[in-house]
């Protein structure tokens, strides 16, 4: 990870661990690692955790195991789905129409930052990708 890559996990990780009104100790022992290491992390001071340390925060903090590898950068954006399909998994009990509006919306923004952002085929919702 970069610097700044480092950094923004340490303040996901922090914000994920202030929403669940964990201690640093706290956090450490639900994971059963080093509160050094949790302080590390949150300070952006380590580039790459390691595979085990992030399964165990994650289950510590009962969020998916990919989120932390996706914020630790050990997954690219262009190995994460296209929008539409994970919006139709994770959200496949809404109304296609719901999801579609969620998927504009998202195309709408991330345009209004970068003009090849606004891809089409992207907010596509297929009934049946669910």
């Amino acid at each position: 990870m970069t610097d700044d890559a480092a950094r923004r996990f340490g303040e996901y990780l922090r914000d994920l661990r202030t929403q669940r009104k964990q201690s640093v100790r706290g956090l450490a022992v639900a994971a059963g690692i080093d509160s050094g290491t949790v302080t590390r992390l949150e300070h952006g001071e380590i580039h790459a955790p390691s595979p085990d340390t992030l399964k165990q925060l994650a289950r510590a903090l009962k969020v998916p195991l990919a989120d932390l590898f996706a914020m630790a950068e050990y997954v690219t954006a262009g190995e994460l789905p296209d929008l539409a399909p994970y919006l139709n998994t994770k959200f496949g009990h809404l109304p296609d129409e719901t999801r579609a509006a969620m998927a504009q919306y998202c195309t709408e923004q991330a345009s209004s930052y970068d003009d090849q952002s606004n891809h089409p085929s992207s907010i596509e919702i297929k009934e049946n990708e669910q």
